[in-house]
């Protein structure tokens, strides 16, 4: 019986030894939680190393994004000179055709004007 105390105090004994209530606490470094309290921060951790790979993407992502944002405006400037220069080319049509529009519509009277004219002179 004497050596079920003896047993029993020492475990006693042990097991206040091992626990951070007997130790020096510092209120600086030290801090208790309990069962609980560090389930949830060991979740929270574990919440916390997802959520740093998924920024870690999303920074990732926004690399990837400016790049083809930059491959894009690069593509609608030649696109833009591509149609200032269809529009010159346009503009040229426009103009030739204005002046045959212009040839054809006072061109052919004069001529046949001309010609009675100089057939007149000519007999």
């Amino acid at each position: 019986m004497k050596n079920i105390k003896l047993i029993l105090l020492l475990t006693a004994i042990i097991s206040l030894k091992l626990t951070v209530f007997t130790q020096p606490i510092s209120t600086d470094s030290v801090k208790c939680f309990t069962y609980e309290q560090a389930r949830q921060i060991i979740k929270d951790l574990k919440k916390g190393q997802i959520c740093d790979s998924i920024s870690e993407l999303r920074g990732l992502q926004i690399v990837n994004f400016n790049k083809i944002i930059q491959n894009k405006d690069q593509e609608i400037s030649i696109k833009d000179s591509q149609i200032l220069d269809k529009k010159t080319e346009l503009d040229k049509a426009n103009l030739k055709l204005k002046v045959s529009k212009n040839l054809s519509k006072f061109g052919i009277p004069t001529a046949l004007l001309g010609g009675f004219f100089v057939g007149f002179l000519l007999k």
